[in-house]
C-alpha cells in the first residue's frame, strides 16, 4: 500500500468511511470538516459505507453504496463504479425492459487495484444470501452459480477498464455481484426492476 493512504480493506472490514486522501491532508483539515463528514443526509447528497444490518460482521458485511447519478446519465443507463472490494450504483433500480450498466473499474488508491466483474442474477434471495463456497478456513470465496438465473456479466475487466452491459429485464428482485475469489463478501449489491 502507497504510504501515507487509508487502508481500503481495514475500512471497508470494519464498517468504517472509505477514504484516500493523504493523511497530512487529512489531519489538516479534521477540525474542520470532521462534523460534516461524519453526517450524512438521507437525500442522498452524501455517501456513506455501512455494513449489513443484519448478521455477524464476518458472514453478511458488504457495503452499501448508492451514488448520485451525473445529470448526463442517459434513461435506462445505470452507472456501476467497482473499485477495491466495493461496488457503487447510481440508482438501485430501474424500469423494466433494456437497462445498461455502465461498469467501469476505479481503484480507490491509485495505480493500485485489482481485476472485477458484474453478474447480474434474477433471483428473490437477499444479497447476502445467495448460495456460497468457502475455503478450509471457512472464509466465502464466492457464489455457486449453478441453479442461479445469471441474465449476463461482463468480462473480467483490468484496473481502469469499463464495459457496458445491456440486458432486457422484466419487472423483479435482482442481485448485482463481483464473483471474483473473495470479492462477493463485499461486492454485492440488491437491484430491484419495476
Amino acid at each position: 500500500m502507497k504510504e501515507g493512504y487509508s487502508s481500503v480493506s481495514h475500512a471497508l472490514r470494519f464498517g468504517q468511511p472509505l477514504v484516500a486522501f493523504p493523511v497530512g491532508l487529512v489531519l489538516a483539515t479534521m477540525a474542520v470538516t470532521f462534523t460534516a463528514c461524519t453526517s450524512s443526509s438521507p437525500s442522498g447528497s452524501g455517501s456513506v459505507i455501512t455494513p449489513a444490518e443484519s448478521g455477524t460482521a464476518a458472514e453478511t458485511a458488504a457495503p452499501s453504496i448508492v451514488v448520485s447519478a451525473s445529470p448526463t446519465e442517459a434513461p435506462g443507463h445505470i452507472a456501476v463504479i467497482v473499485t477495491d472490494m466495493a461496488m457503487r450504483l447510481s440508482s438501485s433500480s430501474a424500469a423494466g425492459g433494456t437497462v445498461t450498466f455502465d461498469v467501469k473499474n476505479v481503484p480507490s488508491e491509485p495505480p493500485y487495484g485489482t481485476v472485477h466483474e458484474l453478474v447480474v442474477i434474477r433471483t428473490d434471495l437477499d444479497a447476502a444470501a445467495l448460495p456460497t463456497t468457502k475455503d478450509d478456513r471457512g472464509l466465502v470465496t464466492g457464489v455457486i452459480e449453478d441453479g442461479l438465473d445469471i441474465v449476463g456479466r461482463t468480462a473480467h475487466l483490468a484496473v481502469g477498464g469499463s464495459e457496458s452491459l445491456a440486458l432486457n429485464l422484466e419487472a423483479g428482485h435482482y442481485v448485482l455481484i463481483c464473483n471474483l475469489t473473495g470479492h462477493y463478501m463485499y461486492m454485492r449489491q440488491n437491484f430491484e426492476v419495476r
